[in-house]
């Protein structure tokens, strides 16, 4: 079967899945917690985290409300970024992010917070496609200190 798509799956293993961020100490730290149809976004004053749900498709559609929050957010500071919190598994629809990729203005630093090995392979092929700074971290805590303490630009 061909698929005019080409989906990259995000991985994550099962005794992960209870790590919500609403679990978290940093749940304090929330400013404001929108529900997109792929998953929750909490937004934090230097970033903004995704925790997509399990399943999910994340498409141009929901590439497009991640980055129109971004864009409110930041307020033009260069070193707002964004988390991408795997801590289910869901699919990304890569074309889609390309193509948004050339109508955005603006990029930002990335972290992506992983619990195996796929997902961790998956990043460094999607880091490619991004072309900006992006991190790999194994836990929540460790991306949010490093775009906290970021002082470089996405590109």
């Amino acid at each position: 079967m061909h698929s005019k798509y080409f989906i990259l799956s995000i991985f994550a293993p099962s005794k992960f899945r209870d790590m919500y961020l609403l679990e978290t100490v940093s749940r304090k730290e929330i400013k404001k917690i929108h529900i997109l149809k792929a998953g929750p976004v909490y937004v934090f004053d230097t970033y903004i985290v995704s925790e997509f749900n399990e399943g999910a498709l994340i498409d141009y559609s929901c590439f497009i409300e991640l980055y129109s929050l971004l864009d409110i957010y930041s307020n033009n500071n260069d070193t707002y970024g964004y988390i991408s919190h795997r801590k289910n598994t869901y699919a990304v629809k890569a074309a889609d992010f390309l193509k948004v990729q050339s109508v955005i203005d603006k990029k930002y630093p990335v972290a992506v917070v992983t619990y195996n090995e796929d997902a961790s392979k998956m990043f460094e092929f999607e880091k490619q496609l991004y072309k900006c700074d992006a991190s790999l971290f194994n836990s929540l805590d460790k991306a949010m200190t490093w775009l906290s303490q970021s002082f470089t630009k996405a590109c």
